[in-house]
């Protein structure tokens, strides 16, 4: 006679075989071993295939040959990986999970973990956790995560964690974060962080953060921050800051800061500062600081100046405030300007260019 455990292990193995199951299950509720289609309680199965539905546990020793129509409410575990439709509970997976649709509870694997559809809830990948369409949760794979359209809640990635659409919440990648539209809350990457569109929150970025559209919050880059139209907040970077259109607020670069049109607020910068168009606040630059139009203060060796051919173009047509630096250079002033040389193009002929000081009203 065999042994208990021998034979219980040759009735498993011949059921699954032959697609049919050991129950022990009055009402369909109880024990099921083999390959049965649904049962409440305990399912104990080699191989899954053509599973229907489990309600209690179900534990599979293969990889599943395929349940397109699975759900499993409660609790799947898998020596290879549970495999079904949708899972409602916790997925554990000694290689890896994949549920063809959504999942709504826990889920890790050991390897990885995929979600064809949506994700409510948490997903652990030992190298990589992936979601198709929506994740509501936390996502967290050793080597990436990715997010095929939108994400609410925290992603961590041992590399990059990326998104295909819109992320409100937290995304940290050890290389990089990548959205593809808009983010509301707080990327950090290792390397750099991109924002396809608009940022509201905070941007961290080793070497350097972009942002294709607008931002209203905090970016900083270990060597540049690049916003393609407004920025709202408080910008810092170690070489340079460039925003496309206007600046509100704070501007810190190693280097130099460009502004495609309005600056209105505060800009340090290490050399240089160009703005295309007005500067309304405090700049302190290094070498220069060039703008048709500023009304403030600024402090730097050369104010209203561009380099232009090995050399420096006047560009300030109209000043208002006071002017520090070595050389002051204004078509219309109506202020103060203190340096060595003071230029004041509005000033009567004899007045215009004058050592020390110069001014206007």
């Amino acid at each position: 006679m065999k042994r208990p455990a021998a034979f219980a292990t040759s009735l498993l193995l011949a059921a699954s075989a032959t697609a049919a199951s050991l129950d022990i299950a009055p009402g369909g509720y109880g024990l099921s071993l083999g390959n049965s289609k649904s049962i409440t309680g305990l399912r104990i199965n080699a191989v899954d295939r053509g599973l229907e539905k489990v309600t209690g546990v179900n534990l599979t020793l293969w990889k599943a040959g395929g349940n397109p129509k699975a759900v499993i409410n409660g609790l799947a575990l898998g020596l290879i990986g549970p495999d079904a439709r949708n899972i409602n509970g916790v997925a554990i997976g000694v290689l890896g999970a994949k549920i063809d649709r959504n999942m709504t509870g826990a889920g890790l694997g050991v390897i990885g973990l995929g979600i064809g559809r949506d994700l409510t809830g948490i997903a652990i990948g030992g190298i990589g956790t992936g979601v198709g369409r929506d994740l509501s949760g936390i996502a967290i794979g050793g080597i990436g995560v990715g997010v095929g359209k939108s994400m609410e809640g925290i992603a961590i990635g041992g590399i990059g964690a990326g998104v295909g659409e819109d992320l409100s919440g937290v995304a940290i990648g050890g290389i990089g974060v990548g959205t593809g539209r808009d983010l509301r809350g707080l990327t950090i990457g290792g390397v750099g962080a991109g924002i396809g569109r608009d940022l509201t929150g905070i941007s961290v970025g080793g070497i350097g953060t972009g942002i294709g559209r607008d931002l209203v919050g905090l970016a900083t880059g270990g060597v540049g921050v690049g916003v393609g139209r407004n920025a709202t907040g408080l910008l810092i970077g170690g070489i340079g800051v460039g925003i496309g259109k206007d600046l509100s607020g704070v501007a810190i670069s190693g280097i130099g800061v460009g502004v495609g049109e309005r600056a209105h607020g505060l800009i340090i910068s290490g050399i240089s500062v160009g703005v295309i168009h007005s500067i309304t606040g405090v700049v302190v630059s290094g070498l220069s600081v060039s703008a048709p139009e500023v009304k403030g203060l600024t402090v730097t060796a050369l104010n209203g100046f561009r380099p232009k051919n090995w050399w420096f173009a006047g560009v300030n047509n109209s000043y208002t405030g006071l002017s520090i630096g070595l050389v002051n250079f204004s078509r219309s002033l109506k202020g103060v300007q203190l340096g060595v040389i003071n230029y004041a193009g509005n000033n009567p002929r004899w007045l215009r260019l004058l050592p020390i000081a110069n001014a206007h009203f």
